[in-house]
């Protein structure tokens, strides 16, 4: 592979095969032959895709991106300018739903990222059978193909990314370069305003390439930042966007600070504070082992060795590529991929926010080092490649085969529609989950629903609406910019509306510490109806029953896994508020057995259940079976930590065994997350039932500080 910075290639003699060379005549068959597998790509990639695209919404804040291209909004931090255009483009489309129609922008981005690879590989003379294996592997990962099916940012991203590595390509003739990379320049400014991802691997790139024709005197020098400040003119899109006042108008972003605010996305970075950059080696380590685990799943348990393998060649064996810089390039994408996914990012793993890039980097190394291995022995390339693409190729697709029925269902939208037809007229719905926040949010824009509605995101009442929409509702939002805390937004908010208001996942989560007696209705929400004289009151179905009306209509993990999330809230909400400790149970153990087997929240509820009930065997199994499914749930541990001190004697080992036990698991708590002062106090209680009072006193010295410590605020 050819590097894509460098502004002349320097190219070695043992590379003039094969049309390496980019100082030979090109043949008008093999670039014909070569156009017409391009163009192949791109339909093959852009049918996989849409065909399985999303009819409606997508679950997460797929409902909230697809709103505001609707309506030109401003979509969450940061922002993304460009896209909602793109989204309000496809709408006039006239063919299938509107969901459908947006969901095609990411089907485009995958068919234009096939098109990308292919001539990225094309160039460098890798065989067409290694090339087609490559988009084939990269084509079977699951990450990819939801991203691809669906309204969201990640299919896009990487499409921009295959764009700019293909105009930044030295390997291109000499008359096509400078077009080409003003081209790429263009792109890469849209992607780094739009794209958190690659703000953090495209600068470096841009830096690379205008410097090195800066020294050359090359006109790209000149006409580059003039680029780059035209390009830049997008992220006025976001103040012309807010101005005129849309439902899904994140931040009001209409002052300049806060447009900065919010294209640097910095309510998320607040938000998530605690996540990003861990402050514990062990935390690292985990959280990297969710993401090598994730891209196993991409491109096959043999998938991640192989490029490792490829990588390490590529620098050291005889298959190294010529140009050094290029694996630079490709290896400092990948690893800035690896470090987001790892360090940025981590939040998003479970949901496949991240490490798109990476395995894009992991499919271009393998397939330009695998050309390289059979390119001197044709005959064993006919018999290895077909075994090799076999092994990496099947394990990614089958794994992926359950992404078209995912990206097909329409639960995420019933799931909303149901929420909102529970609520009397005039209700403030305050949410807390992506999946029904954007639910509502595409209703409400998308479709129409619910004018007569105040909704919001609890957790986002510090974030008012624009003045124009404040004014129907003006009495809840003065009281609740006159509350000083997130509860007591919240709880302003509901003493000022008049009318009845609903809760999702009521005294849970975000809503855990307030004040709300209103009885809990359908799943996942709970209404004070406040019913006038004479009118009746609401009756609360019973959990068992309303999982008997949302299994059939929840088809897919994905589905299910909200379900599971509901009840597991509900169980928990519904002890707070001091109901019964065995309904709750009940239905956890239903979540378990019918809903989602393998959901570690309800576990660890169902556990901590138990042990209120006094069943510590059974609190500490099932607890036990919360750790295996998530080993860095944080309540998971110091709860088995809890029992295991309590009732030592029930390890199987022994009293002495359970002690140890349980100092591990708070140690491992400890471990991940230093800062936090109630992983001391945890440490401390094991350490006095273990009899070290010493030790104990430590830790609860180590808890004081923490929580004297200014620096260590809002975690």
């Amino acid at each position: 592979m050819t590097q894509f910075v460098q502004a002349e290639p320097v190219v070695p003699v043992d590379d003039r095969r094969d049309g390496l060379n980019p100082l030979d005549p090109v043949d008008v068959g093999v670039q014909s032959g070569q156009r017409t597998q391009a163009v192949t790509a791109a339909l093959l990639g852009f049918a996989l895709t849409s065909v399985g695209a999303s009819p409606a919404m997508a679950w997460l804040d797929a409902g909230e991106l697809a709103a505001a291209g609707f309506e030109l909004g401003v979509m969450h931090p940061p922002g993304t300018p460009g896209l909602a255009a793109l989204l309000q483009l496809s709408t006039l489309l006239p063919l299938g739903p509107l969901g459908w129609r947006m969901a095609l922008v990411s089907s485009v981005a995958a068919a234009v990222l096939a098109v990308m690879t292919l001539r990225l590989l094309q160039r460098r003379g890798v065989h067409p059978w290694v090339s087609w294996g490559a988009l084939a592997w990269l084509f079977a990962g699951m990450t990819l193909l939801r991203h691809a099916r669906g309204v969201e940012l990640y299919a896009p991203q990487l499409a921009a990314l295959a764009v700019v590595a293909d105009g930044f390509d030295p390997a291109r003739g000499r008359g096509e370069r400078p077009s080409a990379r003003l081209v790429a320049t263009f792109v890469a400014t849209l992607a780094i305003w739009g794209f958190a991802e690659l703000r953090l691997l495209l600068p470096p790139l841009l830096l690379a390439v205008w410097v090195s024709a800066l020294r050359h005197r090359r006109a790209y020098a000149l006409w580059a930042p003039v680029v780059v400040v035209f390009a830049s003119a997008c992220v006025l899109t976001i103040p012309l966007a807010a101005a005129r006042e849309p439902v899904t108008d994140w931040a009001d972003p209409q002052s300049f600070s806060a447009m900065v605010d919010h294209l640097l996305a910095s309510s998320i970075r607040t938000a998530y504070a605690d996540e990003m950059l861990p402050r514990s080696a062990s935390l690292w380590w985990a959280n990297a082992a969710g993401v090598i685990t994730r891209l196993g799943e991409d491109l096959g348990p043999s998938g991640p060795i192989l490029g490792l393998l490829a990588w390490v060649s590529s620098w050291v064996g005889p298959a190294k590529l010529a140009d050094r810089r290029a694996l630079g390039t490709v290896s400092a994408w990948g690893l800035g991929s690896l470090f987001y996914a790892v360090g940025i990012n981590p939040m998003g793993g479970v949901d496949r926010q991240t490490g798109l890039v990476l395995v894009w980097c992991v499919v271009l190394l393998v397939a330009v080092a695998l050309d390289g291995w059979l390119r001197s022995q044709p005959r064993l390339r006919q018999a290895v490649l077909p075994l090799v693409w076999t092994v990496l190729v099947v394990p990614a697709a089958i794994r992926s085969v359950g992404e078209f029925a995912t990206m097909r269902s329409w639960a995420p939208q019933l799931w909303a529609r149901e929420a909102l037809a529970q609520l009397p007229p005039g209700t403030l719905l305050l949410t807390q989950t992506d999946d029904l926040s954007a639910g509502v949010t595409w209703a409400r824009v998308v479709e129409g629903a619910r004018p007569d509605l105040l909704t919001w995101p609890g957790q986002h009442l510090h974030r008012p609406p624009p003045a124009g929409r404040r004014s129907a509702h003006a009495a809840v939002w003065e009281a609740v910019g006159a509350a000083g805390s997130e509860a007591g937004r919240i709880e302003a908010a509901i003493a000022a509306h008049d009318g009845p208001v609903a809760l999702e996942n009521a005294a849970s989560g975000v809503f855990a510490a307030v004040r709300f007696d209103g009885p809990f209705a359908g799943l996942p929400l709970a209404i004070d109806a406040r019913p006038r004289a004479g009118s009746p009151a609401m009756t609360p179905p019973r959990v068992r029953a309303q999982i008997e009306h949302w299994l059939p209509q929840l088809v897919t993990p994905d589905d299910r896994r909200r379900l599971a999330v509901a009840v597991a809230e509900w169980a928990r909400g519904h002890v707070r508020r001091g109901g019964d400790l065995g309904e709750a149970a009940s239905a956890l153990q239903t979540t378990l057995t019918e809903v989602d087997p393998e959901h570690a929240g309800s576990m660890v509820t169902l556990g901590g259940l138990f042990d209120r009930m006094g069943d510590a065997a059974s609190a500490m199994d099932w607890t036990r079976r919360a750790l295996a499914a998530d080993p860095t749930r944080q309540v998971t541990l110091l709860n088995l930590a809890l029992y295991l001190a309590r009732d030592p004697d029930l390890h199987p080992q022994g009293r002495a065994a359970g002690l140890a036990q349980a100092e591990a698991l708070a140690g491992r708590a400890v471990a991940l997350r230093p800062w936090r002062p109630e992983v001391w106090l945890r440490l401390a209680e094991v350490r006095v039932a273990a009899g070290d009072e010493p030790g104990a006193e430590s830790a609860r010295a180590r808890a004081r500080a923490l929580v004297t410590e200014p620096s260590t605020a809002g975690h």
